[in-house]
């Protein structure tokens, strides 16, 4: 589903390297051949893979170049060794098992994600000092996590519920790194920040707004920008033109 960051990547060869760094951290490889790509494309390449693999939560993108045998190969900085990830990732599946029944029902796409909105609001702590919180392991296993931990999770939720999303990088107030999401639904899409819910952030909006923790949800480019600016416009970015407002009803939830 979640491939987006991939089909933005401007040259065969850059896919190329793309399909194989996936392969490689999906695996868990301690190395990845490099042929002939500068650092930059490197950097664009490993940070289109993170962008759609919200389930590689052991890769935060570090990484270092080695030569061997006069052959330069990227080596991946895992932040946990392969045993230990498969560990992790079972302590996942144990929480996301919960959601399948919801996940894969019949509910409508937008109840779906209305659902898997209010569940993180509900049940995750926005904390900055937790050491995974820019994973989905910080999300369901810690309950903890920032705000790319929590896009990550989102995305990942709505991908096993056959829902596009991917994640959108930008500021807050001009100044703060944030991540974020744009999802699709019925062929249009809309910026979803979820971080935004969270009371430590309603003094980026009006007093009208503060206290709406859906002010940042399923909204426009134009409703976006009044708190929110993008990073990296050389990328190519998905136009987002409607809004929708969301609510839950209560017998959804878990």
């Amino acid at each position: 589903m979640g491939v987006f960051a991939y089909y933005a990547l401007n040259t065969d060869q850059n896919r190329q390297l793309y399909r194989e760094a996936k392969r490689a951290i999906t695996g868990h490889a301690s190395r990845i051949s490099l042929r002939g790509n500068s650092l930059q494309e490197i950097n664009e390449v490993l940070h289109a893979v993170l962008t759609d693999t919200p389930n590689c939560f052991w890769f935060e993108g570090k990484w270092r170049l080695e030569k061997c045998d006069e052959v330069i190969w990227i080596a991946p900085q895992y932040i946990c060794c392969k045993v230990d990830a498969e560990k992790m990732r079972a302590n996942i599946e144990q929480t996301v098992k919960d959601f399948k029944p919801i996940l894969l029902g019949n509910l409508h796409p937008y109840k779906k994600i209305c659902f898997i909105y209010d569940w993180i609001l509900d049940h995750i702590q926005y904390d900055l000092t937790e050491s995974f919180g820019q994973t989905i392991y910080g999300v369901f296993v810690k309950r903890k996590a920032v705000c790319k931990g929590i896009s990550k999770a989102f995305q990942f939720l709505l991908d096993q519920a056959g829902i596009f999303s991917t994640l959108q990088e930008g500021t807050i107030d001009g100044i703060s790194k944030h991540v974020w999401n744009i999802v699709e639904l019925d062929e249009k899409y809309y910026h979803v920040d979820i971080c935004m819910g969270y009371k430590m952030f309603s003094y980026l909006f009006d007093e009208d707004t503060a206290s709406d923790r859906y002010r940042c949800f399923m909204v426009s480019d134009a409703q976006l920008q009044k708190t929110h600016r993008l990073i990296h416009q050389e990328r190519l970015h998905l136009t987002c033109d409607d809004e929708l407002g969301g609510t839950l009803d209560e017998s959804y939830k878990m």
